[in-house]
């Protein structure tokens, strides 16, 4: 896949203005009985009978309520939206998989799940599982305005980024002309 591959954003979901029914999670008798889908088990097989034979045609607000709720989904991401933590949700799909990443609600915390089926309300008391990116206890993250004081080895960090204080930049290059060179001359890739 290429970049160029992504598809178009979606700044209107389908049917937004339109005539929709909202879709219940579970089928109950009267969904069925209707020919209303519902989430957990589509259509129902009323609406793949025949008329002729006594079935009902699916319904155009069902389509409408279904592609909206889709497209509304794909458009609060497209945009960049996160959702927080919500108990009903999360109970509903068996807790938050490892990787997930929900907003806090203050715009203070941004949370990362480090646990399968988890349950915990990142902002909970029992936060288990969770880490606040924006916080970073772990250190994944450097801050630029810390100018590298938020590692614990800093020099050897200079050395691979080849960032030198002034003293250490007049130590290891000639400046300019004139300078006079008083130790031994090593160029990278030649001298051992």
């Amino acid at each position: 896949m290429k970049a160029s591959d992504k598809p178009r954003q979606l700044a209107v979901p389908f049917a937004s203005t339109g005539d929709k029914n909202r879709i219940p999670d579970k089928a109950t008798q009267q969904t069925r009985e209707s020919g209303n889908a519902a989430y957990d088990s589509g259509f129902p097989p009323v609406t793949m009978t025949a008329v002729s034979a006594g079935g009902i045609p699916p319904h155009g607000k069902d389509f409408n309520g279904l592609m909206y709720d889709i497209t509304a989904a794909i458009r609060f991401a497209q945009a960049g939206g996160l959702y927080t933590y919500n108990a009903g949700f999360a109970g509903a799909i068996g807790g938050y998989a490892k990787g997930a990443i929900l907003a806090g609600v203050a715009t203070t915390a941004v949370w990362l799940n480090t646990t399968d089926d988890n349950l915990t309300d990142p902002e909970g008391s029992d936060s288990a599982g969770w880490v606040n990116l924006l916080e970073d206890p772990k250190r994944i993250f450097l801050r630029q305005k810390n100018n590298l004081s938020d590692l614990q080895n800093k020099g050897t960090v200079r050395d691979n980024l080849q960032v030198y204080s002034k003293e250490q930049s007049d130590q290891r290059y000639v400046h300019r002309e004139g300078d006079k060179i008083t130790g031994e001359l090593k160029i990278r890739g030649v001298n051992a």
